[in-house]
């Protein structure tokens, strides 16, 4: 089963405003930032587990590990013990987890992007070839209203063998509620076309 991909980056996008929370009180040397950040890393961890997302789950506790480590005062790296210095340390370790926080969600949210993208181009594909051999027509597009008008509209693509390869390879790239949604939005573009 595929991921629900348009779900998955709504949460991203929660994620990322939270961790520019995050940043902003990093910027402007907050005392909060530790506080906040443990709590970004713990709800992370929490919501990976959740997912059963394992590899994510556990780079997270590398990172908690690092926090806690320069928390107690030890350069994470050379293992010492510091008595001077220790605000810099704490401020260079937590410049490293957003930045690493940052990349890695960013990261994620760019790969559904791109994969919804495509999927997206196909569903057009869809919907302009049934459009093209008599399947449907511009009246059945406008009169297009709620969820259970586009999975007629996608059952009724369906019975043509070309659309529905083109939907089995939209499938494997994505769930059936994002090729819903999806084609959704290709419809609002058709219709305000």
């Amino acid at each position: 089963m595929q991921k629900f991909y348009t779900n998955e980056n709504a949460q991203l996008t929660q994620t990322l405003e939270q961790l520019g929370r995050v940043m902003t009180l990093y910027n402007q040397r907050d005392f909060e930032t530790d506080t906040a950040l443990l709590a970004l890393l713990n709800l992370l961890e929490t919501s990976y587990e959740r997912e059963k997302k394992d590899d994510l789950k556990v780079w997270i506790q590398h990172l908690k590990m690092e926090f806690v480590t320069v928390q107690r005062g030890v350069n994470p790296f050379t293992f010492e013990k510091l008595i001077t210095g220790k605000r810099d340390m704490q401020s260079t370790a937590y410049f490293r987890i957003l930045q690493a926080l940052y990349a890695k969600i960013q990261h994620q949210f760019n790969q559904n992007v791109e994969r919804l993208q495509e999927a997206q181009v196909l569903v057009t594909q869809i919907i302009i070839a049934g459009l093209q051999n008599g399947m449907i027509s511009t009246e059945l597009i406008q009169s297009i209203q709620n969820e259970q008008d586009i999975e007629r509209l996608w059952k009724q693509l369906s019975t043509d063998s070309n659309l529905l390869l083109g939907q089995r390879r939209v499938l494997l790239m994505v769930s059936r509620y994002d090729g819903w949604i999806l084609m959704a939005d290709a419809i609002n573009a058709l219709k305000n076309s």
